[in-house]
């Protein structure tokens, strides 16, 4: 049997973690033995339906200044994540569940792991954080810049990005 580790990202919210279910769904029809990585809320959902899912950091923590997000604030704390982040964890998770493809839904540790390890990886990305341009991009704050910057490296080193944004047969793969 073929297996797929789904890692999940997203800043708090269950969006990310719903449509990975679902695509852990279809992998599960066609076969696929299907294990889930993430954190915080998106942990907890996935364990709560009773499916395979490990621990791993967060990476992205959402900041709000006044009731509202604070894309500043968010940015340094994704920054602090990354630098302090820990591949060790994820590395144990590769070599333990050894799977035949990795999708990483908007989380950057787990698509590097993914390619670090030699495995087929698809990124999840939503079409919005695909479209910056070279004029947008240099308005971007360095952090901002450094990051999307190693999502280029990544999208580099994959075949295929996949982008959920708009319903079947219109999804940009």
């Amino acid at each position: 049997m073929m297996k797929a580790v789904i890692f999940i990202g997203g800043g708090g919210g269950l969006g990310v973690a719903t449509r990975s279910i679902f695509f852990g769904e279809i992998l599960s029809k066609e076969g696929f033995d299907v294990v889930y990585a993430s954190s915080g809320r998106c942990f907890n959902y996935i364990k709560k339906k009773k499916l395979r899912v490990h621990s791993v950091s967060p990476e992205m923590t959402f900041a709000l200044s006044d009731g509202k997000l604070d894309p500043r604030k968010t940015t340094i704390n994704y920054i602090r994540n990354i630098s302090r982040y820990d591949m060790s964890e994820l590395n144990k998770i590769m070599d333990e569940e050894n799977p035949d493809i990795v999708i990483s839904d908007s989380y950057l540790p787990g698509a590097l792991a993914g390619i670090i390890k030699g495995k087929l990886t698809y990124p999840v990305l939503s079409f919005i954080n695909t479209q910056l341009h070279n004029d947008e991009l240099l308005r971007l704050n360095l952090g901002n810049r450094i990051v999307w910057g190693i999502w280029k490296i990544v999208f580099s080193r994959c075949k295929r990005l996949i982008i959920p944004d708009f319903p079947p047969p219109n999804t940009i793969c």
